[in-house]
């Protein structure tokens, strides 16, 4: 479930309706979209190193649930984008969350896979990813097309808080004490 929430905010959500989004609702350029993905990006980039640190040292959970949650507010506040300035926000929140839940995710998944069938275990989340990345534009589109963007943004944020929160209550930590995990 959170494989597939994870693939359908990055892939889905931000990288196919975003773009979309920020010009038909937001009024924005070309230029402008690719320099806020540029800036989603970069600050995904400098904040998950620091992040892996923490996810080695804390937990899976304790960045994984957080950055859940913080993807459903960047969801949300993709619903409300009018101009750069607010683009430029929403991209910013994504890129947190994008580093937050990237990493754990796949740390998490490969914790859970049993010793002897790592490959197996990391085939099926691949393809639990590949559904999310393919599930999110359709649904997110058809959303979109009935209801328009703000509407599917807001869903997109309701499932992303549902995906935190089940992972923050019935979600293993995977990291032993000992820290060899």
């Amino acid at each position: 479930m959170t494989t597939i929430a994870v693939a359908m905010m990055n892939q889905g959500v931000f990288m196919t309706l975003f773009p979309i989004a920020s010009k038909e609702v937001g009024g924005l350029d070309e230029a402008q979209i690719g320099t806020l993905v540029a800036i989603a990006s970069t600050v995904t980039l400098l904040i998950s190193f620091p992040n892996g640190v923490l996810v080695d040292r804390f937990g899976r959970k304790r960045s994984l649930v957080p950055g859940l949650l913080l993807a459903g507010v960047a969801a949300a506040l993709l619903a409300l984008v009018v101009d750069f300035r607010t683009a430029l926000q929403a991209a910013a929140v994504f890129g947190i969350a994008q580093s937050m839940t990237q990493g754990a995710n796949q740390t998490y998944a490969m914790d859970l896979a049993p010793e002897d069938r790592r490959g197996a275990f990391l085939g099926m989340w691949t393809s639990f990813q590949s559904f999310g990345a393919f599930i999110g534009p359709l649904a997110v589109g058809a959303t979109v097309e009935i209801w328009g963007f703000a509407t599917a943004f807001y869903g997109v944020a309701v499932v992303m808080a549902f995906v935190g929160l089940a992972m923050g209550v019935l979600g293993p930590e995977t990291r032993s004490r000992s820290g060899n995990r």
